[in-house]
């Protein structure tokens, strides 16, 4: 196994944080670029918390293959509060009180 690195919002480039709904079930869909020379990207997780889910993007040296692009559809069960990145836990989406609208928040 490769040694890694957890990618933070600030390494990465974001191309879409959308709400996604299919057949009644709704997911986050997250789609971006690892900004950084000679690095890919090893693996994407998703860990649920109690409210939260946690999106993990591995990194590892460039080599053939791999690519430091990403994307990764996060479900959005009816406990979800909040989608969190990386190991610094920047928030990328919140649910908004019963009748709003959530909120995708994108990192500067």
């Amino acid at each position: 196994m490769q040694d890694f690195h957890i990618a933070e919002a600030k390494d990465v480039k974001f191309f879409a944080i959308e709400e996604v709904n299919i057949e009644g079930s709704t997911s986050l869909h997250i789609k971006g670029l690892v900004f950084h020379s000679a690095i890919s990207v090893e693996n994407v997780q998703v860990q649920k918390n109690q409210d939260s889910a946690a999106v993990l993007v591995a990194m590892t040296q460039a080599m053939p293959g791999l690519s430091g692009a990403f994307e990764v559809s996060v479900p959005l069960a009816g406990n979800i509060k909040t989608v969190l990145f990386g190991n610094a836990s920047t928030p990328i989406w919140r649910r908004e009180a019963a009748g709003m609208r959530s909120a995708v928040l994108m990192p500067s």
